[in-house]
């Protein structure tokens, strides 16, 4: 089958053309810029997201072969209201004229890669999604509440807790810490009110601090305590939401997927949490980028799909 898979992220958007697509003999991939999805409700969001797939589909210069694909899979954290969805769909055709078009959210397209069965799947990168599948086939997800209201124990939360803890250090209110001087080259500057300033009105906001909790693994690693606090903190939430998933779906099996949840310093102490909870722990199935999509294609994904166009030369 001619494939294309989408994995649109807060910090980075990915695009890959899967190997044998118009004779494709190896698999070509694109990375651009992430998606906000605190902009998904605005006007113009369908227009945004086509545009951002579109870019990536255009840097790998594949327009040759756009007539040979047949499905795109597109797995986002950035969803539109379903009256802009609509605005995707003109853009898509001009993209793909034969292809079956998909858009689902992140956490479906990671438990179906990741697992493809009754189980949990815990997507850790810049924010936290947990799905889980259960026996009767009903997907159900636990938070992906987004920055403000959730995203327990992500890369976004962990790092700005890391500056926060940097902060109440300088304030005199917190323990010394690695985290002072690591807060300070991440800011290219010292921290104060003005360089808080800055940060809160970079439109990069979110990656950044989504970025310095590598720092803070590498920081714990090291052993500094106040970083190995906040790792353990975040691996925790992350696992009491696994728990309560694992629960609701009668399955201990978990699978935990995302740049932070690979990441050394954070993934030894998820594991333990994890297991202190009476979960069992396995390796992926696949990454998102290599998904069975066929599998998508199955009542229990199926029914999770927020947009599905199937071009006029297919239907």
């Amino acid at each position: 089958m001619s494939t294309i898979v989408v994995d649109v992220g807060k910090s980075g958007l990915r695009l890959r053309i899967r190997p044998g697509t118009a004779g494709l003999d190896s698999a070509r991939t694109a990375t651009v810029a992430g998606l906000d999805p605190a902009r998904a409700a605005l006007p113009g969001a369908g227009t945004e997201l086509a545009a951002a797939v579109a870019a990536a589909w255009t840097s790998l210069s594949a327009d040759a072969c756009a007539d040979a694909v047949e499905t795109v899979v597109i797995g986002s954290t950035f969803i539109p209201q379903p009256w802009a969805l609509a605005d995707c769909e003109d853009r898509f055709r001009e993209l793909w004229p034969s292809a079956e078009i998909v858009i689902v959210t992140d956490g479906a397209l990671a438990h179906a890669a990741a697992l493809g069965r009754v189980g949990t799947v815990a997507s850790i990168g810049t924010g936290t999604v947990v799905l889980g599948l259960d026996a009767g086939g009903t997907l159900r997800q636990k938070d992906g509440w987004g920055p403000d209201l959730g995203d327990r124990g992500s890369a976004l939360d962990l790092g700005r807790s890391g500056f926060q803890e940097a902060c109440a250090a300088l304030d005199g209110v917190a323990c010394d810490t690695a985290l002072v001087s690591l807060a300070e080259r991440a800011l290219g500057t010292p921290i104060d009110i003005p360089a808080a300033a800055r940060l809160l009105a970079a439109p990069d906001r979110v990656p950044r601090l989504a970025a310095f909790a590598t720092e803070i693994c590498q920081a714990a690693l090291d052993g500094d305590g106040t970083a190995r606090a906040l790792v353990r903190t975040a691996a925790r939430w992350v696992a009491d939401t696994c728990a309560a998933m694992a629960a609701e779906v009668g399955d201990t099996t978990v699978v935990t997927v995302g740049r932070l949840a690979g990441t050394p310093g954070y993934r030894q102490p998820l594991t333990e949490e994890l297991s202190a909870r009476g979960l069992v722990v396995q390796q992926p199935a696949a990454s998102v980028l290599d998904v069975d999509s066929t599998l998508l294609a199955g009542p229990e994904y199926r029914r999770t799909a927020v947009f599905r166009a199937v071009t006029a030369t297919r239907r």
